[in-house]
């Protein structure tokens, strides 16, 4: 009886270790994109810099502000100046998707937008890459990132409604 229930646990562990094995061979896994507790989301969409018009820090966000209404982006749209080009901005489809706005000195930097896992919050956050670290520049113009994300992304929360902070 007892040899039965020992060959029946390695029989279970065997298939649980070879699946596991599988998943991760595969790229497969429960949290796929997810690190510590967040999945970055959306695609950048349109930037705006200091370069181009060096009163941007007039109408630059602080923080992370979320666009999700026909409203919400005519307010944006009406603050650039002419210098911006709010194209992109403008085309976006918002009955789709909803966009994320944040600024940030760019000397090296880049912008991501995150989610968090229980999809409550989205956020901006710039980051220099690896490649990068150690670069100094003699100025950093301050830039507006303008990202779009995809309903698709939320659950039960609207976009209108979603954080824009890092859940604690």
């Amino acid at each position: 009886m007892h040899r039965r229930a020992d060959s029946q646990q390695r029989t279970a562990l065997l298939v649980v270790t070879v699946l596991a094995a599988l998943m991760l061979v595969s790229g497969c896994g429960v949290v796929t994109g997810w690190v510590e507790g967040k999945v970055r989301v959306g695609r950048l969409l349109t930037s705006w810099s200091q370069a181009d018009y060096r009163d941007i820090g007039r109408i630059a966000p602080e923080g992370s502000v979320v666009v999700a209404t026909e409203e919400q982006r005519a307010e944006w749209l009406d603050r650039l100046p002419e210098e911006l080009d709010g194209t992109g901005m403008a085309e976006a489809n918002l009955r789709e998707s909803f966009l994320v706005l944040g600024s940030y000195g760019k000397c090296m930097e880049e912008s991501r937008v995150w989610m968090d896992r229980r999809r409550t919050a989205v956020w901006l956050e710039d980051y220099v890459p690896r490649a990068d670290r150690g670069t100094l520049c003699g100025w950093s113009p301050l830039t507006i990132d303008v990202w779009q994300v995809p309903r698709s992304a939320l659950r039960d929360t609207p976009a209108g409604e979603l954080g824009t902070r890092e859940p604690n």
